[in-house]
């Protein structure tokens, strides 16, 4: 007859023990909310969160000739992953004056440049769906206003 001894029963449950230890869940993939070159933001992981907001999209909206008048004249932007956008000066994007260019987004505001000269700075609401800001050139950088909505 065989005694049984402590080193018996210890060594599985070391086993199960470190097992258990070293299958712990993996966080968010890389910062949660940092933003790369174009806004968009890291990788959140996480089942059950909500994707964070982008610029990236189709936004709708209008420019003005001054600074004194509201927006009236369609002003629409398709925002790429790239940092490109072309934008539209016509709500049929097919009968459109159609513009490219480039953008970037640093915290809440967007800015960018199109056809060699004509600038944008917007602030962006923190969901990503509704912008304001001024439209120009790169000597009067406030020339008249827009918004845009996606």
């Amino acid at each position: 007859m065989q005694h049984s001894t402590p080193l018996r029963f210890f060594k599985p449950g070391l086993f199960f023990l470190l097992f258990f230890i070293g299958c712990t869940k993996q966080g968010p993939q890389g910062p949660a909310g940092a933003q790369g070159p174009q806004g968009q933001q890291g990788q959140q992981g996480a089942q059950g969160v909500a994707p964070t907001p982008t610029i990236v999209g189709y936004w709708t909206g209008a420019w003005s000739y001054d600074l004194s008048s509201f927006p009236t004249n369609p002003y629409n932007f398709l925002f790429r992953s790239d940092g490109t956008v072309k934008i539209y000066e016509n709500f049929d994007t097919a009968a459109s004056s159609l513009y490219e260019g480039t953008y970037a987004v640093h915290g809440d505001t967007v800015s960018g440049i199109y056809r060699g000269s004509f600038t944008f700075v917007a602030v962006v609401d923190s969901d990503y769906t509704f912008m304001q800001g001024f439209w120009g050139n790169t000597t009067d950088q406030k020339i008249g206003l827009f918004f845009t909505a996606k």
